[in-house]
């Protein structure tokens, strides 16, 4: 299971840098995938909600402020109803499945095939 889990996080990391080439925060790039939530959750920790693209001082600034900052951030840029499912989903104690894993490795691969 942690093969497949270090592959999502390689292909999800890719995805979310793709996605977000300049800093949600300042504009500036190459950007870094930032969570909103730190933490191994593995309910959250591939959703795309969850995730944007950092410069390595904004990245670097936000972990220094345990990430507060950026989850203000993230609270204004979804909304308060979605932004707060997300933290239920991420406070819940569940793994993901395997077959779940394989899905979205399959996903990513493709998406990330055609953006090649």
């Amino acid at each position: 299971m942690k093969h497949i889990d270090k592959q999502l996080d390689i292909a999800f990391s890719r995805y979310i840098r793709l996605k977000y080439p300049h800093c949600v925060l300042c504009g500036r790039g190459p950007t870094q995938c930032a969570h909103i939530f730190q933490g191994r959750a593995n309910a959250t920790k591939w959703h795309e909600d969850c995730a944007y693209g950092l410069c390595v001082h904004c990245h670097t600034k936000e972990h220094a402020q345990d990430g507060k900052p950026f989850e203000s951030f993230a609270r204004s840029l979804l909304g308060d109803d979605r932004y707060y499912e997300l933290v239920r989903l991420n406070n819940a104690v569940s793994k993901t499945p395997l077959d779940e894993k394989r899905a979205l490795l399959d996903a990513m691969r493709d998406f990330l095939k055609d953006e090649a």
